[in-house]
C-alpha cells in the first residue's frame, strides 16, 4: 500500500517526489521487522516445547501468517544484517535464547523461543535451524539446543529436539536429525551427519586464534567500530539503490510532465536496464574500493579485513545485473569483473557466489543452478579463505556446495546436492555423489547432436533479446497500476482512498504478471515431454530461459502463498498435476513433468526436477509423487524418480534419477528414506502418535498425542548412552582453556556427577 501512495504523491508534487524512494525504502525495511514481531507475540506469543496442532486447523492459521511474514522479511530486509550484531537483536526480541559473543550469518531461525544458543558460537551462512515439523499432516514443535563454542557449517539443517554439546562442529551442508546429541568437541559432516574426528580445541594455534577473535568481539572495538560499520554498511545499500533510482525517477516524471504517459511507458523498461547497470556498477566498483582483490588466509571475525570483506559481500547481494544475464552468455564475462578467473567455454548458470578472486574455473566447466562456491569458511569464529580451483570439463550439480580449498582436477562430475569437503583433491574422470561426496563408477558420456549447441553470434543476438525482454515484462506487468495510479493523481482522489485502492492496484499487478507468465509458458515453450532434449547452449533451453525469467518475477510473491490453495492452483495453471489436501512449500522445476497425489506434504526448500543436465545435454523424464507422502526440507527428487503411497523423504535428502522409494520393497526397513543419497531407514525414528486412528493421521482428531520416540524406542535409547558415554571420554581430554565455562554449564556438570 506504501509503495503506490508512494508513487501517487510522486505524480501529485513536483519532481523532487523522487527523494521519497529511498526514504520509503528505509522505513518500509524496518517497519516489517517491527510488524512481524508485534505479530508473533500477539498472534501466537511463546512457542511450547512439544506443541502439536493439524494443518489448515484453527491454530495453524496465524501462524501460517506470522511464519509468511517471516519469510518475507528474511528475504528482504533481514539478509542485510546478517553476519552483524543486529540479527541478534533481532532474535532475541523474537525470543530466541542466545549468549554473549554469538555470531550469526542466516536468516532462516524458525520458532526463535525454542531455539538457544551458548555464547561464542557460530552459525554460518544461511544455516537452518528450524525448532519444528511438518510430518503426516501436523505441525511439531520441540526445542534446539547449540551451547557454547559450537560452530553450524553453511547451509546445514538442525532439526527440533536436537542438541550440540560445548565445542562441537556441525561441517557445511550437513543435517542434524531429530532426536540426535553431538557430543563435546567432535566434528560431525554429512546427511545424515556422520563422526569425522576430534575437534581441535587444544591445541596451541587453535587457542591463539580463538583469543585473537575473542578481542574482536567485545570491548571498545565492538562497540566504536563493528557497530558503526554495520549500521553505515546498511545505509550505504540503501544509497546503491538511491543512486541506481533517481536518475530514472527524475527522467520518467520530466517524460510525464513534457510528452506524456506513453512516452513515459516506452522509457520504463530502458530505464530499469539503465537502473541494473548503475547498481551493478556501483556494486562493482564498492568491492574493488573497500576490499580489491581477497588474499588467502585466517582472519578473526569482526576484524578489520573481515569488516572490508563483510562490506564488499552485502554490496554484491544488491547486484542488479544478476538477475538480468543469469542462464546468459553475460553471466560469465561478468563474474570475470568481479574476479572469477575463467575461459570463454566456462557455462555458469546461477550460482551462489562470494570471495570472487579466489574461484578458478576451467575450460568447458559447467555450473549449474543454485551451486555455492564457498572459498570463505568461518570455523570456530575465524575466517579461512582458500582458492577453489576446478579443472576442464568439470560438471558441478545444482544444489551443491563447494568448500574453500577444493581442487578438481579435469574432467570430474560432481552430482546434485552434494558437498565437496574443504581441503579435498579429486582424481581426474571421476563422478562424486552424496554429502559428504563418495566416488561412483562413471557413466557413459552423453554425445549431443552436432547440431545441438548454437553459434556463438546467434547465441549474442538471442541473449541481448532475453536481457531486453526482462525489464519488458517487468513494465507490462505494472502497467495496469501505473494507468490506474495515473488517473487517480489527475482527478485528484482523496489520500484516505488511495490507501484503500492501493492494495488492489497490488493484486492486479501480481495477476498481469501470472498472465504473461502463463502466456510465456504455454505460447513460447509449450507442453515439456520425456521426447524433450536439448542442449545447454541451444534454441531450445533458450526459450526455457525466457519462462524461467518470466516465473522467477513471480516467485518473488510465492512467499506469501506458500501453504496455500491458490499457491496449488498457479502450479496447476502451468501444467503440474496436484492432487487434493497438499501442503506446498516447496520450488517446482519442468512443471508438465511432476505428478503429486493426494495429501502430499512438502516442506520448505524441497525441490522437485523433471530434468537432469549430463555433458550439458538436458533429458526430461517424469516424477511421480504417491499419495501420503511426504518430503523433508531442503530435499531434491531428480527426474525419473517414483515415490510410492505412504513413503517419507527426510531432510536434505536426495532422490536419484529413475530411483523407486517405496516401502514394500525387500532392503527396505520402512518407509523413511534419508540421506544424500536416500537409504531406508527405520520406520518411527523420530516421532510416533497415540491415537486411535492410523498414523497418517486421515482421521485422526485434534486430541492426538504427540511424544518422542526416544521414550519407547530402543534403538534410539542404546544410540543416546553411546553418545553419553562418548561426551563423557572427551569431557576431560578436550575441555577448552581459553573461555571460560559459564555459571549454568558448570551447574550442569556438577548436577549430572
Amino acid at each position: 500500500a506504501g509503495v503506490f501512495a508512494m508513487f501517487y504523491a510522486a505524480f501529485l508534487i513536483n519532481v523532487n517526489a523522487a527523494y521519497m524512494i529511498p526514504v520509503f525504502s528505509a522505513v518500509s525495511a524496518l517497519s516489517l521487522v517491527f510488524e512481524h514481531i508485534v505479530l508473533k507475540w500477539f498472534f501466537i506469543g511463546m512457542y511450547q516445547a512439544n506443541k502439536v496442532f493439524r494443518v489448515w486447523s484453527w491454530e495453524f492459521v496465524p501462524w501460517w501468517i506470522v511464519e509468511r511474514l517471516g519469510n518475507f522479511v528474511s528475504l528482504t530486509f533481514l539478509r542485510l544484517i546478517t553476519g552483524t550484531p543486529y540479527i541478534v537483536w533481532y532474535y532475541r526480541l523474537l525470543g530466541c535464547k542466545i549468549g554473549d559473543r554469538v555470531y550469526i550469518d542466516s536468516h532462516i531461525l524458525h520458532g526463535a523461543d525454542l531455539i538457544k544458543i551458548g555464547s561464542d558460537s557460530c552459525i554460518e551462512r544461511d544455516a537452518v535451524l528450524r525448532a519444528y515439523r511438518i510430518l503426516d499432516g501436523y505441525v511439531l514443535f520441540n526445542t534446539i539446543t547449540i551451547n557454547n563454542r559450537c560452530t553450524v557449517g553453511q547451509q546445514s539443517v538442525i532439526l527440533p529436539y536436537s542438541e550440540m554439546k560445548s565445542g562441537s562442529i556441525l561441517c557445511p551442508y550437513s543435517l542434524l536429525s531429530e532426536c540426535k546429541s553431538l557430543p563435546r568437541n567432535t566434528v560431525w559432516a554429512g546427511s545424515p551427519s556422520k563422526y569425522i574426528n576430534k575437534a581441535s580445541w587444544t591445541d596451541s594455534e587453535s587457542k591463539a586464534f580463538y583469543k585473537l577473535a575473542h578481542k574482536y568481539r567485545e570491548g571498545s572495538w565492538y562497540w566504536l567500530v563493528v557497530l558503526p560499520v554495520s549500521f553505515l554498511t546498511m545505509l550505504w545499500i540503501f544509497g546503491l539503490n538511491i543512486v541506481g533510482t533517481l536518475p530514472i525517477a527524475y527522467i520518467g516524471l520530466d517524460l510525464y510532465a513534457t510528452k506524456g504517459a506513453v512516452a513515459t511507458l516506452l522509457f520504463l523498461p530502458a530505464g530499469f536496464v539503465l537502473y541494473c547497470f548503475i547498481q551493478g556498477f556501483l556494486t562493482l566498483l564498492t568491492k574493488w574500493i573497500v576490499l580489491g582483490k581477497l588474499m588467502p588466509g585466517k582472519y578473526p571475525v569482526y576484524s578489520s579485513y573481515f569488516l572490508r570483506r563483510f562490506i564488499a559481500n552485502k554490496a554484491s547481494y544488491m547486484d542488479g545485473m544478476v538477475n538480468l544475464v543469469s542462464d546468459t552468455m553475460f553471466y560469465p564475462m561478468w563474474l570475470r569483473l568481479w574476479g572469477v578467473k575463467l575461459t570463454s567455454s566456462t557455462e555458469i548458470a546461477t550460482p551462489q557466489t562470494q570471495d570472487h578472486d579466489l574461484i578458478n574455473l576451467g575450460e568447458k566447466t559447467f555450473i549449474a543452478g543454485t551451486v555455492t562456491l564457498s572459498p570463505g569458511c568461518i570455523t570456530s569464529m575465524m575466517l579461512e579463505c582458500k582458492p577453489i580451483e576446478l579443472g576442464n570439463r568439470c560438471f558441478i550439480g545444482n544444489n551443491s556446495l563447494v568448500c574453500n580449498g577444493v581442487k578438481a582436477e579435469d574432467g570430474v562430475t560432481v552430482s546434485a546436492l552434494s558437498l565437496l569437503l574443504p581441503n579435498t583433491t579429486y582424481s581426474a574422470d571421476t563422478t562424486w555423489l552424496g554429502s559428504p561426496a563418495q566416488m561412483i563408477p562413471t557413466q557413459a558420456e552423453v554425445q549431443a547432436p552436432a547440431t545441438a549447441s548454437l553459434a556463438r553470434w546467434k547465441r549474442f543476438i538471442f541473449d541481448s533479446s532475453i536481457v531486453i525482454l526482462v525489464p519488458i515484462i517487468i513494465v507490462a506487468c505494472l502497467l495496469p497500476s501505473i494507468v490506474l495510479i495515473g488517473y487517480l493523481a489527475q482527478i485528484h482522489l482523496d489520500a484516505y482512498l488511495i490507501k484503500i485502492i492501493a492494495p488492489f492496484t497490488g493484486l492486479m499487478a501480481f495477476a498481469s504478471l501470472l498472465v504473461i507468465a502463463l502466456f510465456s509458458k504455454w505460447f513460447i515453450l509449450g507442453k515439456l515431454d520425456t521426447e524433450h532434449s536439448h542442449h545447454f547452449v541451444g534454441f531450445f533451453f533458450r526459450r526455457v530461459v525466457v519462462v524461467h525469467k518470466s516465473v522467477e518475477i513471480l516467485s518473488y510473491v510465492y512467499p506469501l502463498l506458500q501453504g496455500t490453495n491458490l499457491f496449488n492452483w498457479i502450479h496447476i495453471l502451468f501444467g503440474a498435476k496436484i492432487g487434493n489436501r497438499v501442503y506446498m512449500d516447496a520450488r517446482i522445476a519442468d512443471y508438465d513433468l511432476i505428478t503429486l497425489g493426494d495429501d502430499v506434504f512438502l516442506e520448505a526448500n524441497s525441490l522437485l526436477q523433471g530434468h537432469t543436465a549430463e555433458d550439458m545435454v538436458f533429458k526430461y523424464r517424469n516424477v511421480i509423487v504417491g499419495s501420503r507422502c511426504s518430503i523433508g526440507l531442503g530435499s531434491i527428487v531428480l527426474s525419473g524418480a517414483i515415490i510410492e503411497d505412504d513413503v517419507r523423504l527426510g531432510a536434505l535428502t536426495l532422490g536419484m534419477k529413475g530411483e523407486v522409494f517405496g516401502q514394500y520393497m525387500p532392503t527396505s526397513e520402512g518407509n523413511l528414506w534419508e540421506g544424500s543419497p536416500a537409504l531406508a531407514v527405520n520406520t518411527l525414528k523420530a516421532y510416533t502418535f497415540e491415537s486411535s486412528t492410523d498414523l497418517l493421521g486421515r482421521k485422526s482428531s485434534f486430541e492426538t498425542k504427540y511424544r518422542r520416540s526416544s521414550v519407547i524406542d530402543p534403538a534410539i535409547m542404546k544410540q543416546k548412552k553411546k553418545e553419553e558415554k562418548d561426551e563423557s571420554e572427551y569431557s576431560e581430554s578436550s575441555r577448552l582453556e581459553v573461555v571460560v565455562d559459564s555459571d549454568d554449564e558448570r551447574g550442569e556438570r556438577k548436577r549430572k556427577k
